[in-house]
């Protein structure tokens, strides 16, 4: 816990100036607090009672004056304070974004984007409490509640053995509320999460939800779902609500028993009017902020979890770097290559095969063969358990990432456009001539829809404008501009029609010269096209090499064409 404390600690360390502000503003607001009630003694006592009215008016000035600076201070400090947890704020969220564009896309596939943002959002909006009005309020009621325990016995030392009696008996209560509020917020997380994942995965699918009539089942699901998480968020609020009544009523016991005795000595003129006043103000400074004593552990208990799954997602693994190495040629090599996705359920183990430079390779086989694993672990989106993968010699993961994903282009069946127009969704927000811009456009059939749109069309949220077909081609089109030496057809032909489809297959492709192509497609009508063919089945290579020669020696291979 120890630990804990001391790095949240250490995120405030780039704003001490801040926080020095923060202390400096809260100490003098607590000394003018405390002189306060002296004035109002002097006020009630030498004023009204004695008739003092040239005094009255100073002290009456007086408390106006520091009223006036306590409100200034207090604005300095909030200020000081809001745009010190804003800063944070932004701190922890963009390391966070930089995080997620690095960690291994494994981790997008365990949970769904909703339910990242969520947790993620939570856990930076409860961290940024450590900068919160409560937390440095608390620390300097320490001071507050020195200074008024001084004054009461002061004032009266006799009441202030009564006060002093009714600290541990309001501790001991407020504590026992905290320990309650604590675990409460703990199951309100959960339930939180859970609602988050739900919402995730039930509006990724809704095609299929209104396809199949599912609206039932998932409205079921959420009143299920978000009746958990209000119950838990109801028990939090009507926690906090026990917490204020009860610490109404112990102060309110208190300043009755103060009227009582005070009263009686009054009548016995052993004490003014005034002190009393002054007394039962210095009686509230003294009691009230142990609640907000008691609430920091609290409210660091709200944060530890927080921050603690914040640190576990800070140190997943990222991709490697590697460094800037020579490329020489771009033959690709697996040598050895295992991999699994979940722990010993492999996907294949040991394969090892080349693709020789300027090749054109086709890879096939059966629905959950491995065909685009072996893409993802070339594009480096992946790491293989065992083995290797090089690229001109070199292993691929110690090439630098940047410069190792700039030799690919990638059309891959699910086509992720961005809400922008069509020339940053062909050219990426790189600067091409309009020359080359259009060379593109007319090579992939895309100069109808540009005459008809323009380049400067927005296509919507992921390309929903546009049709798949028109998707497809734009996402070919930026591959193509994109010049890569290694060009990667993942189904990429998978939403057009057949005439759209040979054009990619004999004119496209039949354009890209020099370069090495590799392609996953169910449609076999163009096995013949490539220098070679790889055939997977169950994680196996089962057969590699040229369409002839396999149609001529391999059976499975022979059987595999034949049956699709």
């Amino acid at each position: 816990m120890k630990r804990t404390v001391f790095q949240l600690c250490g995120l405030l360390k780039p704003y001490k100036k801040n926080i020095l502000i923060i202390v400096l503003c809260l100490i003098m607001s607590a000394i003018f607090s405390l002189l306060l009630p002296l004035i109002t003694s002097s006020i009630l006592d030498d004023g009204f009672v004695a008739g003092n009215r040239p005094l009255l008016m100073k002290l009456v000035l007086m408390m106006l004056l520091l009223n006036l600076l306590t409100v200034v201070l207090d604005l300095i400090r909030e200020k000081v304070r809001i745009s010190m947890q804003s800063q944070l704020n932004f701190t922890l969220s963009k390391k966070a974004v930089e995080h997620l564009f690095k960690i291994e896309l494994k981790y997008f596939g365990e949970k769904n984007h909703s339910q990242i943002f969520s947790t993620i959002s939570t856990d930076i909006n409860s961290i940024c409490q450590i900068a919160d009005h409560s937390l440095f309020f608390a620390f300097t009621q320490i001071f507050t509640i020195c200074g008024g325990i001084i004054g009461l016995f002061i004032l009266n030392y006799k009441l202030a053995i009564l006060v002093v009696f009714l600290i541990p008996i309001k501790y001991i209560i407020t504590s026992f509320i905290a320990k309650k509020n604590q675990a409460i917020m703990q199951d309100f997380i959960k339930a939180n999460e859970g609602y988050a994942k739900w919402f995730g995965d039930t509006f990724t699918g809704i095609r299929d939800i209104k396809l199949f009539n599912l609206q039932n089942k998932k409205s079921k699901e959420f009143d299920f779902k978000k009746s958990d998480e209000i119950i838990q968020s109801q028990k939090f609020n009507f926690i906090n609500i026990y917490s204020n009544a009860v610490d109404r009523i112990l102060i309110q016991i208190m300043i009755s028993c103060i009227y009582i005795l005070g009263g009686i000595q009054i009548f016995a003129l052993e004490t003014t009017l005034g002190n009393i006043m002054a007394f039962i103000t210095y009686s509230v400074y003294v009691t009230s902020p142990i609640t907000a004593i008691i609430n920091v552990k609290q409210h660091l208990y709200k944060v530890f979890p927080s921050f603690m799954r914040f640190n576990d997602f800070m140190s997943l693994k990222e991709d490697e770097h590697g460094k800037n190495l020579s490329i020489q040629n771009y033959d690709i090599v697996f040598d050895n290559v295992s991999f699994a996705y979940e722990k010993e359920k492999w996907v294949f183990k040991n394969i090892s095969f080349k693709i020789p430079q300027n090749s054109r390779v086709a890879i096939i086989g059966h629905n959950g063969s491995g065909k685009t694993t072996i893409l993802n672990l070339l594009l480096r989106l992946y790491s293989a358990n065992d083995g290797s993968i090089f690229i001109s010699g070199h292993n691929i993961n110690d090439i630098e990432i940047g410069s190792y994903r700039s030799l690919f282009s990638v059309v891959s069946q699910e086509v992720y456009l961005f809400n922008d127009t069509i020339r940053n969704n062909i050219c990426l927000y790189k600067e091409y001539s309009t020359e080359k811009i259009n060379e593109v456009i007319k090579l992939c059939g895309l100069s109808d829809m540009v005459k008809e749109k323009s380049l400067d069309y927005i296509i919507g949220d992921k390309g929903l404008l546009l049709s798949g077909g028109q998707r497809q081609k734009l996402s070919l089109a930026r591959a193509i501009l994109h010049d890569a030496p290694i060009f990667i057809l993942d189904e990429a032909t998978s939403n057009t029609d057949s005439m759209s489809e040979s054009f990619i297959i004999t004119k496209v492709l039949a354009s890209l010269k020099n370069k090495t192509i590799i392609t996953i497609s169910h449609n076999h009508s163009y096995l013949s096209e490539n220098d070679l063919i790889l055939f997977l089945d169950k994680g196996e290579i089962v057969a590699y090499g040229a369409y002839d020669e396999l149609l001529n020696s391999n059976t499975k291979f022979k059987e595999f064409i034949e049956d699709n």
